[in-house]
């Protein structure tokens, strides 16, 4: 009740203070006394309701802003003429009838002079010289420059002085004459306005005063008598029925005078005295101000207003692609000097705004920037299409502007990232999506079979990857050398380094959204692409005008063409005896077959639904044979997998709700069998050994292999996620809510069996299933123009530790001047399913899959600080984020060796630990007409604690990398397209094989530095297009090691280790060659 009072001796001091002179704004701008009344009280109306988030300093732009808009609104629907009727009562001598004819004369013509200034011009002038404001007063209460304020001063002065002065000058010479008074000013008058527009400021606001005093119209010289007669009426009605029936206009609180009830009859009385009577019988004030009576309740000096609701505006509508038709999600509009919002699944977006037409733009990765006009006059939502060209739409007039490679979201946890726009960007394979992101700061792609996509030193398992909601469990092809994500067949990425919002969870680093295509609604399209790895086919099917089917698939074919790539990539290994030190040269024989496939389906039964079902398989076999020391020894390496996955989805736009139901499935199944040993070559005469036309004799080379060592290992994981979300929008106010389930299970078996040498049995073997339930709620709220607050919180409810886990989150933001933006983000993150790591005797890492156990021991917690900075205007754009990320609950599996009979086993003990991840990224981009400069930049550290291991002291991690760097210039002209980059990276750690847990001994790898380049030629034509390019990797050619891991070969009587270093391939140039038809 405090606060509600001060608010309101506030808002009483506010309307005082300012009452008079946006009043007189309003009738300068109009010239309608009645209207300025009225408009003026919407204003302080609309004052009152914002009065939580006007500032001090911006109080009255604020209220000049909204009184010039509500003028517009009033100028587009007539036609406005300033004519200044000032009706001052004619007291004193009358004169003579030539001087009054003067007097009309000079003030018709000041009049129309006045009313021909441009309105800003005109409104400027008459606050300056009518409302005594200075400059810098004038400045402020309409947010110009001062400087623009005197442009404005002395151009009015210049137009008066060419209609007034030099116009009846002109009018003299031409009657060559001066005594003519009906033709010219009087002397005195003359000399008076020549001193009026001269500028002098005190003298010249008297001398327009006494000018419009001193001559009033001849029609307010006649002073009006009333009759009337009521009883017991509404005052308010009383003075509405007098201003009808005679020449007296009134101005007053019109709800205020409907309480009071009068008995009014009177009989030819002058309106002075019928106020007085009035003034005695109701305590009431009055006075005459521009032909005006002006009434009022005595108990207060100037009456607080009490004013009808104002109704605000709403935007809303949807965005899709013209050329196909599909909605686009998380397209950014922003209106003018404010902060904006993003579209949804349906690519539907609303906002609220006081004006009845705003400007605003849609920016959108891989589409044309759109900024546009809307009158909200007509019916909403609004359809608008994203097309490369120019359009034209009823009220709406368009301008587009190409977008950038990288995108910043709406949300400042997001970067949106264009597949199509990337296709330059030199890398092994052109529809490898994976490997693109690495554009994106504090994004890496570890290479190796236990690689992926790490986010900010995160493993890969603790990141959510969903392909239309299909939750993607594994990301490599070929050794880790590309992703399972065909870049083809997505239409836009969303990637979150941490700090994301409550609707998301389950895991604990970051968050990658990957939306298929749709293809197009009215014709089919084609995509074929072949490099020197395998061919890639896309094709989309409108079956309906609401119903469209798009597929994709990548099989690979260097199984059977064995080309200097595949050999570069698979072959290019180097042992060395880690006994010895010394190089052991080591023949390698790859055997390479990975396929997947992409699957969508779309219905659109109206543009307020969509339903999608999408599927996803893929297929891996990857062999590696080495054979050692002039074909003696034999180690085999073969690894099959297998990932099948699809996903449901519903959207609903109902009015300001949005509705979204998601279930996705996703099973992956990978088997390996290692095995080493010894072998003798045999030579044996065979009839045909080439398998030839001919038939002749020759001599067919064999190896027989004894094995002594075996490892099998079954690696088997499924996870089911179902959500509900429901989302509504009001004013400042953003809520969204939803609810859901995540089930996963899995199954891990590892056997190694040895039947000679000195290497210990070691085994390993576990399986679990759970479920979590999810529930969310979360408000964001956009006080003003300058901030947005958003606060959250999910609950997680485990099925095997009974328990529920809280996670608030929340972030702020603060929009300093536009396009400047700060940001804080924080939150709560929990994670179930995750892969740990199983370090063995030699120091090699695996990584399986673990869920916690009735204690919760497993289960990660992480909290995020997230602290950034961003600009983007016009090509540039730059973003800075502080990062820092500690997690508890990490497990480890060490290897511990012990007796069992005349076996020596292995067995694994659990180990917790935890880890802190920290530093700073920074992107930075620059585009131009035909070029495009990019630069990212990670510092980082990222370290880890478990118990048992050095001492229970903080160690480095694994995917510890210090300093990454990345370089990309890309230059467009016409139908080519080239592109170069640099990446550095500091090597990262590497745990020494032989040393002990208690004092572990770690080195690092050399620093990774790699210069590539590319080349494209594009062809298009009516209906088909052909592209080709050329990359060149490694052009320095520099050795690159990449992954290291320690192997063991069995002999009959002993057995050794030798270090294996995986580079990252030489210089390489790679080819493809894509058709299009559409």
């Amino acid at each position: 009740m405090e606060r509600m009072a001060q608010q309101q001796e506030w808002f009483r001091e506010v309307f005082r203070n300012n009452y008079k002179h946006l009043h007189n704004y309003l009738y300068y701008l109009s010239g309608d006394i009645d209207w300025s009344e009225d408009t003026v009280q919407e204003v302080f109306l609309l004052l009152w309701e914002k009065r939580d988030t006007i500032l001090v300093d911006t109080l009255k732009p604020f209220l000049f802003k909204v009184a010039r808009n509500l003028f517009l609104k009033k100028k587009r629907h007539e036609a406005v003429t300033l004519k200044f009727a000032r009706q001052v009562a004619a007291d004193g001598q009358q004169e003579s009838p030539e001087f009054e004819l003067e007097q009309q004369e000079f003030d018709l013509k000041l009049q129309e002079a006045i009313s021909v200034l441009p309105d800003q011009c005109r409104t400027i002038f008459l606050m300056n010289r009518m409302d005594e404001m200075k400059y810098h007063e004038v400045a402020k209460a309409l947010g110009i420059s001062q400087k623009a304020v005197e442009k404005q001063i002395s151009k009015a002065l210049r137009i008066l002085r060419e209609k007034l002065i030099d116009e009846d000058d002109r009018k003299s010479n031409t009657n060559n004459s001066s005594s003519n008074h009906s033709n010219k000013l009087p002397s005195f008058l003359y000399q008076a306005l020549q001193v009026f527009c001269s500028g002098g400021f005190a003298l010249s606001v008297v001398l327009f005063l006494l000018l419009f005093l001193y001559f009033p119209f001849s029609a307010t010289a006649q002073n009006p008598v009333i009759t009337y007669s009521v009883s017991e009426k509404k005052l308010s009605e009383v003075l509405e029925d007098i201003s009808r029936s005679h020449p007296v206009k009134f101005a007053f609180d019109a709800q205020a005078f409907s309480g009071i009830r009068a008995t009014v009859d009177v009989r030819q009385v002058s309106v002075r005295e019928f106020l007085e009577r009035l003034s005695k019988q109701f305590s009431l004030d009055f006075k005459l101000m521009e032909g005006t009576w002006i009434l009022q309740l005595k108990k207060t000096e100037t009456p607080d207003p009490v004013l009808p609701v104002a109704t605000k505006n709403s935007l809303s509508g949807f965005v899709s692609d013209i050329t196909t038709g599909e909605p686009l999600k998380y397209c950014n509009i922003v209106l003018s000097n404010q902060h904006g919002t993003s579209t949804n699944d349906l690519g539907y977006f609303y906002m609220e705004t006081l004006s009845d037409s705003v400007h605003f733009f849609i920016s959108h990765l891989g589409y044309q920037r759109l900024d546009t006009t809307v009158s909200l006059d007509h019916k909403n939502p609004i359809l608008l299409k994203l097309k490369p060209f120019t359009i034209m739409m009823e009220e709406i007039k368009v301008q587009m502007q190409e977008k950038n490679m990288l995108e910043l979201s709406e949300y400042p946890e997001k970067i949106g990232f264009n597949p199509a726009k990337s296709s330059a960007i030199p890398r092994l394979s052109e529809n490898d999506l994976v490997n693109m992101l690495t554009l994106i700061p504090g994004v890496n792609f570890l290479g190796g079979q236990t690689g992926g996509l790490s986010i900010r030193g995160g493993n890969p398992s603790e990141n959510l990857i969903l392909l239309d909601g299909i939750p993607v469990l594994e990301t490599g092809h070929l050794f880790g050398n590309l992703s399972v994500l065909n870049a083809d067949f997505i239409k836009q990425v969303f990637v979150s380094r941490g700090g994301f919002d409550a609707s998301q969870g389950e895991r604990i680093s970051g968050t990658v959204e990957l939306n298929g295509k749709t293809g197009f609604r009215d014709h089919a399209q084609m995509n074929v692409s072949a490099n020197l790895l395998h061919g890639n086919a896309l094709a989309s099917v409108p079956l309906s005008e609401k119903f469209s089917v798009t597929g994709a698939w990548r099989h690979s074919y260097i199984n059977q063409w064995q080309n200097y790539l595949s050999r570069k990539l698979l072959s290019d290994t180097r042992l060395t005896e880690t006994s010895s030190e010394a190089q052991t040269t080591a023949d390698v024989f790859p055997t390479v077959k990975y396929q997947d496939m992409n699957l969508k389906m779309s219905y659109h039964p109206n543009k307020n639904q969509e339903l999608n079902f999408s599927f996803f398989g893929g297929d891996d076999l990857q062999t590696l044979d080495y054979q050692l020391a002039e074909n003696q020894f034999y180690r085999n390496e073969a690894v099959t997998g297998n990932n099948i996955g699809f996903s449901g989805s519903w959207s609903m736009q109902t009015g300001r709700w949005h509705h979204s139901f998601t279930a996705g499935y996703s099973g992956l199944n990978q088997n390996s069998e290692f095995q080493s040993g010894e072998q003798v070559e045999e030579t044996e005469v065979k009839t045909n050994p080439g398998n030839g036309k001919g038939k002749a004799i020759g001599r067919y080379k064999n190896y027989i292999r004894t094995q002594y060592e075996l490892d099998n290992d079954s690696n088997y994981v499924e996870e089911l996620r179902a959500g509900w979300k429901t989302e509504y929008k009001k004013g400042i106010f953003t809520y969204q809510a939803g609810g859901g389930f995540t089930a996963n299970k899995f199954s891990y078996d590892f056997y190694a069996e040895r039947t000679s040498g000195n290497l210990p049995v070691d085994s390993l073997n576990n399986s679990e299933d759970d479920l979590v339930w999810h529930a969310f709620v979360q408000q964001t709220i956009a006080p003003s123009s300058k901030w947005k607050l958003r606060w959250g919180i999910r609950a997680n409810f485990d099925q095997l530790t009974r328990k529920v886990y809280w996670q608030p989150r929340g972030g702020i933001e603060f929009f300093p001047v536009q396009p400047v933006k700060f940001y804080y983000l924080t939150g709560i993150y929990n994670q179930f399913l995750s892969k740990i790591p199983k370090i063995d005797i030699n120091g090699n890492t695996d990584m399986v899959w673990y869920l916690p156990d009735e204690e919760g021991n497993g289960l990660l917690k992480a909290t995020h600080h997230v602290a950034g900075f961003r600009i983007e205007k016009g090509g540039f754009l730059f973003n800075a984020e502080l990062y820092r990320k500690y997690t508890s609950g990490k497990q480890y599996l060490l290897d511990d060796i012990y007796e069992k009979g005349n076996v020596t086993r292995i067995q694994y003990t659990t180990q917790s630990g935890e880890e802190l991840n920290h530093g700073m990224d920074l992107y930075l981009q620059f585009r131009q007409k035909h070029w495009n400069h990019m630069a990212a930049y990670s510092l980082a550290r990222s370290q880890e604690k478990m118990t048992g291991f050095n001492n229970d002291e903080w160690f480095p991690s694994f995917n510890d990398h210090r300093h990454q760097l990345k370089l990309t210039e890309v230059f467009t002209y016409r139908g080519w397209a080239a592109a170069s980059s640099w990446t550095y990276r500091s090597g990262q750690p590497r745990l020494i094989a032989g040393s002990s847990p208690e004092s572990p001994e770690f080195e690092r790898l050399s620093n990774f530095s790699q210069v590539d380049f590319s080349v494209i030629r594009k062809f298009r034509f009516k209906h088909w297009g052909v592209s080709g390019g050329l990359t060149l990797l490694n052009l320095t050619n520099r050795l690159n090691i990449v992954e290291v891991d320690y192997l063991n070969i069995a002999t009959e009587v002993n057995t050794f280790s030798v270090r294996s270093n995986v580079s990252a391939p030489s210089l390489t140039p790679v080819f493809f060659v894509n058709v299009q038809i559409f």
